[in-house]
């Protein structure tokens, strides 16, 4: 029975259909002890039936072998003790022949179990034999499978595991330890304040999932790496994924089913192992608790991406427990709608909002706040979980964390909802990262962007970044040395390709209407548009000159990173449909 579920486990996992039979072997040998004490104790019981039977009539044999068949298949089948990450689909062919499967394994050992001892000598002592045999071979591949994990570079120096979690949707500002009031989010709070540091004015290049998490793992600017809803990753691109593989690591994605994540896209370049998931984070931490079991023989780099804070087609605009929109609405209200919407819902109507212009009171905008920030404190219970999960299983010892986001979320501040624009509301991320041998935690007001993180991973993994990466590491920071890159500002790059500047002072933006200069020092909430109300600073001009400079050097990289080829994407319509209820197209697309 524990050797049955063990392979029906492992072809679930799929490891050795990718060709990682290491983890294979781990995996089931691990799947197979897991089983065995409850297979021995069930083993006993039907023995004991089963020696007061046979000397009866055979209805009692005959019960005996329909109970153990029952037994055996719901054990094999990963359906008694529930585990749902690896109990087969029946409503796919290849689940239902894995159920046929494990009921002709039940009904094998239900007979073995029955009319064994009338079988011979001979076949009994077979059978515990090969049971002993398979328990040896399952020792020793667990064995050998932790004996032979390399985990140091060429040095021979200890290079750590790597986490980047990506909270889809979550603007900086919300968040505890960024200073929000409000209580959303406790488990990040937590986690984050030992050995941490905090980047307190992070950005990211896009408020774009797809270009923004591609910016994440290329360090690439959007309008280089060429990425969009018409064209994947060139085939030139190195990946943070590929350059961790080539130096040894096991490299897994777990992100949210969104046709921005596809893999048509060049997501899963580099991944052993990427999946999509139609879940939310607390139903996705069980499949990422499995997936730790196996990869604590391994060196790894695990990318989790979660959508819970994003919104949502359902009635309201975003998701939450209940218990949570009631603590921070302080009403439980059922209902989100403009009446001249012509009764949308979720995210539609916040769409239609930005179409039509349409504006919210000051107490529906504040609700509409309150059911983010319970969206949010949702998925934060969830990553309390996940953040325990590392804890008990000792890995943060050797594990590198790193949280951030791929853009914020507006509220209204400049006439719009979701995330559409350039202002910081939108562009302003958290990142944290903590790493194995920090003592305190430290906030740093250093201007950094999300085109940094990957050069930044590779070199705490003691591992030099490629030379066409346009971010520039962040270890020196981490590590608490002198930091000698140039980080006067990071770039904003709209879907047309035009540019921006941030810096610590002025944010200048150019858009197909125009351009717009902040002073972020007199004006944080960017409210006052200098150049349109005659008041250019002499700054501008070095501004400008800057931003002419950054789009000639991004014309010559992307000149050599190439272009997709015939990697050209088409959107079909029901998919279309489907983004335009998440806020992502237009009605023209």
């Amino acid at each position: 029975m524990s050797a049955a579920r063990a392979v029906l486990f492992g072809t679930k996992d799929g490891y050795a259909a990718i060709g990682l039979y290491a983890l294979a072997l781990h995996s089931a040998s691990r799947h197979f002890f897991e089983g065995l004490g409850l297979c021995v104790i069930a083993g006993l019981v039907l023995e004991l039936w089963f020696s007061r039977s046979r000397d009866r009539l055979g209805a009692g044999v005959v019960a005996g072998a329909c109970v153990t068949a029952l037994v055996a298949y719901l054990f094999i089948a990963g359906l008694v003790p529930s585990l749902p990450m690896h109990a087969p689909d029946a409503r796919t062919m290849r689940g239902q022949l894995a159920h046929t499967a494990a009921g002709l394994c039940a009904i094998t050992i239900a007979v073995l179990f029955a009319v064994g001892d009338r079988l011979g000598t001979a076949v009994v002592r077979s059978v515990v034999g090969g049971a002993a045999g398979l328990t040896t071979i399952a020792a020793g591949a667990l064995l050998m499978s932790i004996s032979s994990s390399d985990r140091t570079g060429p040095s021979g120096e200890a290079r750590p595991n790597v986490i980047l979690i990506s909270l889809d949707t979550v603007r900086a500002d919300h968040l505890g330890c960024y200073g929000h009031s409000r209580a959303t989010t406790p488990e990040i709070d937590r986690f984050f304040s030992k050995g941490s540091i905090r980047f307190e004015a992070a950005f990211a290049p896009q408020p774009w999932t797809l270009t923004s998490h591609m910016t994440m793992l290329t360090s690439l600017q959007p309008d280089v790496h060429g990425v969009n809803a018409e064209h994947g990753l060139p085939p030139r691109v190195l990946t943070l994924a590929q350059i961790l593989t080539d130096a040894g690591y096991l490299a897994a994605g777990y992100v949210f089913d969104l046709i921005w994540m596809e893999e048509r896209f060049g997501f899963d370049r580099g991944f052993h192992i990427y999946r999509r998931f139609y879940d939310d984070a607390r139903s996705r931490n069980r499949l990422v608790k499995v997936l730790l079991d196996d990869l604590k023989v391994e060196r790894f780099f695990l990318f989790l991406h979660y959508y819970d804070a994003h919104s949502d087609r359902g009635e309201l605009p975003y998701q939450s427990d209940p218990m949570d929109r009631t603590e921070l609405t302080g009403t439980l209200r059922r209902d989100f709608k403009v009446s001249e919407s012509g009764g949308r819902r979720g995210t539609d109507l916040l769409w239609w909002m930005n179409q039509a212009g349409a504006t919210l009171s000051e107490e529906d905008r504040r609700y509409l706040v309150d059911l983010y920030d319970a969206g949010l404190r949702s998925l934060d219970r969830a990553l309390g979980e996940l953040f325990r999960q590392l804890e008990d299983r000792g890995l943060l010892d050797n594990t590198i964390v790193v949280l951030t986001s791929d853009h914020g979320e507006e509220f209204l501040e400049h006439g719009k909802v979701l995330h559409t624009q350039f202002y910081d509301e939108c562009m302003r991320v958290p990142l944290l990262f903590r790493a194995p041998g920090r003592g305190s935690a430290c906030s740093l007001p250093t201007l950094v962007g999300l085109v940094d993180l990957a050069p930044t991973i590779l070199e705490l993994c003691g591992i030099t970044p490629i030379p066409d990466m346009q971010g520039r590491s962040l270890r020196a920071l981490i590590d608490g040395e002198q930091d000698t890159a140039d980080r006067r500002h990071v770039l904003l790059v709209d879907e047309k390709g035009h540019q921006g500047l941030r810096t610590a002072t002025w944010k200048l933006l150019t858009t197909g209407a125009g351009r717009e200069l902040y002073n972020l020092c007199e004006d944080p909430g960017e409210r006052l548009n200098l150049l349109t109300a005659g008041m250019v600073p002499p700054h501008a001009e070095f501004l400008l000159r800057t931003l002419e400079q950054e789009q000639v050097h991004a014309s010559e990289l992307r000149s050599r990173v190439g272009d997709s080829g015939n990697g050209s994407i088409s959107i079909t319509e029901s998919e279309a449909e489907s983004l335009r209820a998440l806020g992502y197209l237009d009605e023209d697309f």
